[in-house]
């Protein structure tokens, strides 16, 4: 049985825009990646509520 998939706390349209303004703050700063590590950041980049 495959599992169903889980549902974010918020629309595609929003992860979609959070991702492409962080793309692009990260380009603006020469940032080739970013590293997230508390639940409030994983949440807010995911929409997914993390067990921490």
């Amino acid at each position: 049985m495959t599992p169903a998939p889980a549902l974010r706390s918020f629309p595609e349209a929003e992860y979609a825009a959070r991702t492409q303004l962080a793309q692009s703050r990260m380009a603006e700063a020469g940032l080739d990646a970013i590293l997230v590590m508390s639940e409030p950041e994983v949440q807010y980049f995911t929409g997914f509520q993390t067990l921490f």
